[in-house]
């Protein structure tokens, strides 16, 4: 391999200056109930459903996620497509400007995140713990990333 390995993997997004603002802030809580066989472990009090939007965001945004994890398991949140920044832990600001593509939560405690969603992809992705055996257990949510939206959906619809 040729060159210097990068000193950062995720690139940061070009956010055009009109798409900076934060138009939604949502909540996202991790739980897990490990007194079951087998395990459970859920986003926002539900297990995954394919058939379930449970988030629709408007694409060419920026939003604030609040994620709260309320289980003693640190939780890898990931997100398909999107990196976001870390800008509060545990409510105290990060000072950090990096993009992430997974981000550990820590037990018991939060992270707010900035999310910019891309103008040029749109459609239905998922965001889960990076912990395969809790995302095959439940820990995973349907986002729709949407341009023009049919009707019926939206982010009063849908969670956000």
């Amino acid at each position: 391999m040729d060159g210097a390995l990068p000193g950062k993997l995720v690139a940061p997004p070009v956010i055009p200056a009109h798409a900076r603002e934060v138009v939604n802030t949502r909540t996202v809580t991790f739980q897990g109930n490990i007194a079951t066989v087998p395990v459970q472990f859920f986003l926002d009090g539900k297990p995954f459903s394919a058939a379930r939007i449970d988030q629709a965001v408007l694409a060419g945004t920026t939003e604030e996620w609040l994620l709260v994890n309320q289980d003693v398991f640190r939780h890898p949140f990931h997100i398909h497509v999107n990196p976001f920044q870390v800008v509060e832990l545990n409510g105290a600001p990060t000072g950090d400007d990096s993009w992430w593509d997974t981000f550990a939560l820590p037990p018991l405690g939060s992270a707010k995140i900035r999310i910019y969603f891309r103008p040029d992809v749109t459609g239905l992705t998922v965001y889960h713990c990076h912990i395969l055996p809790h995302e095959d257990n439940g820990m995973m949510a349907n986002l729709l990333i949407y341009g023009d939206l049919p009707a019926g959906f939206g982010p009063s619809a849908h969670g956000g």
